[in-house]
């Protein structure tokens, strides 16, 4: 699967993910963005230590869920893919590409390409353009983050009308998501203080992605 951010893997399918481990099946996870400009004013995390901790709390995370594979990192500055030249884009691509080749994976997650967030729709842009550029594409299914939270009702309409799958989660696969997202501190607690105007996902938010299912959407 491609995730955007690190946790936009668990918001958006964590519980999907517990089950396909619990299963016995393995995904990969390739993270495009690192994470570093959740919180740009703080002082005590500067964005390098931002991006560093981020990491490891998306590899906490998947462990959370089961995940053993290694996952994959390509660290581009977070909040910057919408405006990357065209060569920056192409690696991304290539990456994309890279993966889906190196693992022959048969279905790839990736975030809606209509979800409310630049490095989101840019993410979704950069699987489209790496599937029609490889000969043996795999399924893709895509997942939101933000689409039900910060969408309008023409927005939501086009999510009633692509709906392809609502996965119902079971009580142990809500625990591991919710205990998967407790891992990333960063964005789930008061561990950054020092930046009034930084992210922070809220008892709110929490209630919002920690719904008893997960909805999979066509390309659009």
């Amino acid at each position: 699967m491609v995730a955007p951010h690190p946790d936009d893997d668990v918001i958006g399918c964590g519980g999907t993910l517990f089950g396909l481990t619990r299963d016995g099946i393995q995904p990969t996870v390739l993270y495009v963005t690192d994470g570093r400009a959740s919180h740009p004013n703080s002082l005590r995390f500067p964005m390098s230590k931002l991006a560093r901790m981020r990491e490891n709390e998306a590899r906490e995370a998947l462990c959370e869920l089961g995940v053993r594979t290694e996952p994959i990192f390509l660290r581009v500055h977070d909040g910057t893919l919408s405006a990357l030249d065209r060569a920056q884009r192409q690696w991304i691509i290539g990456k994309i590409c890279a993966a889906i080749s190196n693992l022959a994976i048969d279905t790839l997650l990736g975030p809606w390409s209509h979800d409310p967030h630049a490095d989101h729709v840019a993410t979704a842009r950069a699987i489209r353009m790496a599937l029609r550029s490889i000969e043996r594409r795999p399924r893709s299914i895509h997942y939101i983050v933000w689409a039900s939270i910060r969408s309008s009702e023409k927005r939501l309409g086009k999510l009633a009308v692509q709906s392809i799958c609502e996965l119902e989660l079971d009580a142990e696969q809500i625990d591991a998501k919710r205990r998967a997202l407790s891992r990333h501190k960063s964005q789930v607690s008061d561990l950054i203080d020092d930046d009034p105007e930084g992210f922070r996902i809220d008892s709110a938010l929490l209630h919002q992605w920690l719904q008893p299912v997960e909805r999979f959407y066509q390309s659009c």
